[in-house]
């Protein structure tokens, strides 16, 4: 399973680390569909290294690239409110069932509801300085 980190399309005063591959779960996407909401693959975008792999591909695959270079600005970023919105709707709907997960799921349910709780906690001290969001997946 890729990690997924945070990331901001501005410095921002305060430490933007965290590990959300216990959100990246089977369980946690079919609660997103359930609710109406976007998978947590919706927000990932596309790193540089992962833009170089893949126009690589494209013209070993015979096919022109993008014509401009990729630059941050053309990642996808999203408002902090979309970011709180979702963890406010997916946390308020785990705390109102009974455990989603299945029994080998161990503690994953808690790790969720943490990595949830830090997300939101990041969004919101993001929020006032009008900073846009996005996740970047890794190895």
């Amino acid at each position: 399973m890729p990690e997924l980190w945070l990331a901001f399309d501005r410095p921002v005063p305060f430490d933007d680390y965290i590990d959300l591959r216990s959100l990246h779960d089977a369980t946690v996407d079919a609660l997103t569909d359930a609710l109406g909401l976007p998978r947590l693959w919706s927000f990932v975008g596309v790193g540089r290294e992962a833009w170089d792999e893949i126009e690589a591909h494209l013209v070993a695959s015979g096919i022109k690239p993008a014509a401009e270079p990729w630059s941050p600005d053309r990642r996808p970023w999203f408002a902090a409110e979309a970011g709180i919105d979702w963890c406010e709707r997916l946390s308020r709907h785990l705390g109102a069932i009974a455990n989603p997960f299945p029994p080998e799921a161990d503690n994953r349910p808690f790790v969720v509801v943490e990595e949830l709780a830090t997300l939101l906690g990041k969004l919101r001290m993001a929020q006032p300085l009008g900073a846009r969001w996005g996740l970047l997946a890794g190895a």
